[in-house]
């Protein structure tokens, strides 16, 4: 019979709108078990949790656990099971978020005797908005520096199968608005068509983006006009720029910014370029440590194919890798689930895992 209790109670709470309730919970599952916790609130009122497993949370250089404990919403309809409620079947747990990744925060709790028994400071770091806003990891990065803690060695439990992943996309979005002048569509050259601006834009970014080796960009919506007779005065379009290079990233930027530029003065129209995400990439700081890491267990190494918040804790100075348990492709996805032999797995292997970083890191 498996024991998944932790992971059980965690997917019968709803977390993709709020996390209030799952906060809630596990704020009072650790309180007494526990150094301390910390609950950060946002001006978003998007909740985070710092949890000192074995330590006080100030001025230590620990391991730092870091994950998050939303999800995406479900539709239930197109799902076999419950999504709520974990449902064992032919080896594997069905449910919401039992990938992505309510697994790595399950595995802390079921684990939390041995981790708290570990001679290294040991701190988790759980967030509630991943899915959506991505605010809470950069108030987890900032709560971090003002108690002058510096993690020595991160590990991000997104779903890798296994595999270490040292690097990762940054993934930034963009919206670009365009105030033109409106007219009657027989007069054309008395107004500022906003639609004609953003076409060129994206022509533009579609052009431009294959000089770069490293980087992607997308556009993904498009607004604008309203009725065919009438030249329209305003347009809006969302795009995003995914690369593993901050450098690629910076230039790339600073080529649409000058374009925007150049279509300013051209068609005396007012262009307004506003960043709506940031998700930085993972970069490897420690290519040969975190090698001897995967040698160590035989696990391959790799680059993590989605964003995720590895980015913000290296860019602290702390090596840092996503691992974890379960196919990332089943992600976001209706009947969802976890080998259930993989997860007992991952639960044994993380801690032979952070042993092996201590030997290595202090």
């Amino acid at each position: 019979m498996y024991n998944i209790k932790s992971l059980k109670k965690l997917v019968s709470i709803k977390s993709y709108e709020s996390g209030d309730e799952i906060v809630n919970f596990l704020k009072e599952y650790f309180t007494k078990k526990v150094k301390e916790i910390k609950v950060i609130e946002n001006e978003f009122k998007k909740k985070s949790i710092l949890i000192g497993i074995n330590t006080e949370l100030r001025s230590i250089e620990p391991i730092l656990l870091s994950g998050h404990i939303d999800t995406v919403f479900a539709d239930i309809k197109k799902y076999n099971t419950n999504p709520y409620e974990l449902t064992i079947k032919d080896g594997k747990a069905y449910g919401l978020g039992v990938i992505d990744m309510k697994c790595f925060t399950a595995t802390i709790m079921d684990k939390f005797e041995q981790l708290k028994n570990i001679p290294w400071p040991i701190i988790v770091a759980l967030t509630t908005d991943e899915e959506t806003t991505f605010t809470c990891v950069k108030d987890i990065v900032k709560e971090l520096i003002d108690l002058n803690i510096r993690p020595k060695f991160t590990i991000v439990g997104e779903p890798t199968n296994f595999e270490i992943k040292t690097t990762s996309n940054g993934c930034f979005e963009y919206q670009i608005e365009v105030f033109g002048k409106s007219c009657h569509s027989s007069l054309i050259s008395e107004g500022i068509n906003a639609i004609n601006i953003i076409a060129k834009l994206i022509t533009f970014i579609e052009k431009e983006q294959e000089k770069f080796e490293n980087l992607t960009s997308n556009v993904g919506i498009v607004i604008g006009g309203d009725i065919v007779n009438r030249v329209p005065d305003y347009t809006k379009m969302e795009f995003d720029i995914r690369t593993s290079s901050l450098g690629e990233y910076d230039r790339f930027l600073a080529v649409i910014k000058e374009k925007i530029k150049v279509l300013q003065s051209e068609y005396n129209a007012k262009i307004v370029l506003t960043k709506n995400l940031e998700i930085l990439p993972l970069q490897c700081i420690d290519k040969k440590n975190i090698e001897n890491i995967s040698k160590k267990f035989d696990l391959k190494v790799g680059k993590f194919p989605g964003g995720c918040e590895a980015g913000y804790y290296e860019n602290l100075n702390s090596p840092t890798i996503v691992f974890g348990v379960g196919n990332l492709e089943l992600a976001h996805k209706p009947n969802e689930f976890i080998v259930v032999d993989d997860y007992i797995k991952y639960n044994n292997l993380l801690l032979q895992v952070i042993n092996e970083i201590i030997k290595i890191y202090y």
